[in-house]
C-alpha cells in the first residue's frame, strides 16, 4: 500500500483526472473553446514531464520536487482566463528540467563512485574487455565486498553503453533515433567466489515484482545476461543497468547479499 502511495504514483493519478476533466470541458464546450483548447493544449504538454518524473526521482528527488510543484503551479495558471497563455510555458520549462537532471545524474554518478571508494583502472585486463566486448566502451574500477563474516572479494566494475538506432517514418521521411544502452559487469578474481555464488547468480530474479517494476524490466531486471568463467578462474558477469547510483547500489546490494548466504 505505502509503494501505491508514492508521490510519482499520485502525480499520475492526479494529471489523468485534471486531463480527462479537461478533456470533458472541450467536448462538451461546457466553457468557450476559446479558453479550452489552451487549457488542454498546455496540459497535454506537461504529459513528458509526468512521464518522466518517475525516473527522475531515482536520480535527484530534490530537484524533481522543485519542478513537481513548478509543473503544478503551470497548470494552475492554464484555469485563469487571462493567463491561459500559459499553455506555451511547460516546453521550455521541460527543457531545462531535462538538462538539470541529466546534469544530476552525472554529478550524482561521480559522487557515487567517490563516496563508494572506487579506483579508477586505467588498464583494465585485455580478455576481460575482449568478452565484454570493446564495443561497449568500457571504463573499469576497483573495489572490493566485505561480506558476512569478515573476508575481503576484491572485485573490478565495468560501465559501459552502446548505441543502437532505429528509423522512424514521419511524414514520408525517414528520421533516425538514437537510443542509449548502459550495461554494468563486474569481474571476480579467480578463487575469490564460491560455485554456489555463480549458481546463485546466474538464476537471482526478484520474486515478487510491483507493477510499475514490471513495467521497466531493464531497470529490475536481476538475472545477468553474461556470467563465464575465463580460463584462469576470473569470474565475469554483466547486466543491463541504468549508471545510476540508487539503482547501482541495489544491484551491488545483491551481489553482496550472495556472497553473504
Amino acid at each position: 500500500m505505502t509503494k501505491l502511495l508514492k508521490i510519482e504514483n499520485l502525480l499520475i493519478v492526479f494529471y489523468l483526472l485534471i486531463l480527462g476533466v479537461a478533456g470533458y470541458i472541450l467536448v462538451n464546450r461546457t466553457i468557450e473553446q476559446k479558453m479550452a483548447m489552451p487549457i488542454f493544449i498546455g496540459l497535454f504538454c506537461i504529459s513528458p514531464f509526468v512521464i518522466f518524473f518517475r525516473s527522475a526521482m531515482r536520480i535527484s528527488p530534490f530537484v524533481s520536487k522543485i519542478f513537481l510543484g513548478i509543473f503544478a503551479l503551470v497548470a494552475v495558471c492554464l484555469f485563469i482566463p487571462f493567463l491561459n497563455f500559459s499553455f506555451c510555458l511547460p516546453i521550455p520549462l521541460l527543457i531545462v528540467f531535462m538538462f538539470i537532471i541529466k546534469r544530476e545524474r552525472r554529478i550524482g554518478f561521480e559522487r557515487w563512485l567517490k563516496t563508494n571508494k572506487f579506483s579508477f583502472v586505467p588498464n583494465p585486463p585485455e580478455d576481460i574487455l575482449e568478452l565484454l566486448g570493446r564495443e561497449k566502451n568500457w571504463y573499469c574500477y576497483a573495489n572490493s565486498f566485505f561480506p558476512a563474516g569478515g573476508r575481503e572479494v576484491p572485485f573490478l566494475i565495468w560501465f559501459g553503453i552502446t548505441f543502437s538506432t532505429t528509423r522512424t517514418v514521419i511524414n514520408g521521411s525517414s528520421v533516425p533515433t538514437t537510443t542509449q544502452n548502459p550495461h554494468v559487469a563486474l569481474s571476480f578474481f579467480p578463487n575469490t567466489v564460491s560455485e554456489n555464488f555463480k549458481q546463485n547468480l546466474e538464476s537471482a530474479n526478484i520474486a515478487h515484482k510491483s507493477f510499475f517494476q514490471i513495467l521497466s524490466p531493464k531497470i529490475y531486471e536481476q538475472s545477468p545476461y553474461l556470467t563465464t568463467t575465463l580460463p584462469d578462474g576470473t569470474f565475469v558477469c554483466a547486466w543491463t543497468t541504468l549508471h545510476i547510483a540508487s539503482i547501482l547500489d541495489e544491484r551491488l546490494r545483491a551481489v553482496k547479499a550472495l556472497l553473504s548466504s
